[in-house]
Formats: structure tokens, sequence, C-alpha cells
């Protein structure tokens, strides 16, 4: 079976003379892409090049060439949480194992939580996809979110007192801050 073509692939194929000798309509776009490769605005050249498939095949012969309009968009997996700020740490402790994105909005001492899992959004090799199963499946594994409501005043003195890298989520409502964190060092 052959791997698909990523676009990570073609990023590095740019800087092939070759590769950009197949895109002499694109010379312009892959000279700025060259100059400044980290530019987020290059990705529509990217995605504009891997929808030529038979060029991407003479280049990528040993890869299965899909373009990104034919892949289906991943599902969405939309939780909401709406309780007092005081029950969220057990609220979020309840939430399953998994990676997601974490919007939060709070109104005097309530908040609602938006979760979206992003696991479909993301490519997982199978090896790597079975280990994430064999996890989520274990009664050990440790949910590792975080909620602290403190005061802007407050604030970096309770930010300093974590450790390790956290992915974090914010809300205020007057001088009440809510922190939603997550280690970002675990796989859920």
């Amino acid at each position: 079976m052959k791997s698909k073509l990523t676009v990570m692939d073609v990023k590095q194929a740019i800087w092939n003379k070759d590769f950009r000798d197949l895109f002499p309509e694109f010379k312009e776009s892959l000279d700025r892409y060259l100059k400044d490769p980290g530019c987020a605005c290059n990705l529509q050249v990217v995605l504009s090049l891997m929808s030529y498939k038979d060029r991407m095949k003479q280049y990528f012969p040993d890869k299965e060439i899909v373009t990104p309009d034919e892949e289906p968009a991943p599902p969405n997996n939309w939780s909401v949480i709406n309780c007092p700020v005081d029950q969220l740490q057990d609220k979020m402790r309840k939430v399953s194992p998994g990676k997601r994105m974490v919007a939060a909005a709070r109104w005097r001492d309530r908040v609602t939580i938006i979760l979206n899992d992003i696991d479909a959004a993301l490519y997982i090799p199978k090896v790597q996809r079975k280990l994430e199963d064999q996890i989520k499946e274990s009664k050990e594994v440790k949910i590792n979110w975080k909620v602290i409501n403190t005061t802007i005043h407050d604030l970096l003195t309770e930010l300093r007192k974590t450790q390790g890298p956290k992915s974090i989520t914010l809300t205020r409502w007057q001088d009440q801050i809510t922190l939603i964190m997550h280690d970002k060092g675990t796989l859920f």
C-alpha cells in the first residue's frame, strides 16, 4: 500500500529545482516560498500544487496522490459544559481522555466550556493509533485537567505554581479569572 502524499512532502520538494521546474506557472509564488518558507501564506500555494495530480505523480511515483478537496472533512465531536466555576474541576475530570480544542466563557460565577475532539483531524499512523487506543482503554490513565479560579491580581502567582508545559484557556469576568489547563507533555 502506498503512503499518501502530505503537505510536508510537497514543502520539502519545493526546495528541489526539478520539482519547481514542473510548475513554471508558479515561479513567482515558489520564489516567495523559498524566501520565507515559514509564512502561513504559503499553505495555499502548496495546496494548489497538490491539485495537479499528474505532475505530483510524476515527481512522487511511490505516493498515493489525494488532492485536499478529495479528503473528507474530519467529523466534529462537540460537547458543552455549563456549571458554576467551583464545579468545573470535577466536570473536567469526567471528560474522557483525548486531544481537544477548548473554548471558555464566563459570566459572574457561571462558566460555559465547549470541547471538540481533534483526534479525527490528526493523521496518526496505525502503530501510534493502537498505542493511543490502549491508553484510552486503560483504567490507569490520569486526565491532567486543572481548573484555577483566581483574581487578576493573583493570576501570575497561580501560574508560577504550575510546572511543565501547559495548554491554557482563560476566561474572565470583572476581576475574576478562570484558567483551564492541561499538561502538554501527556498524550491525553
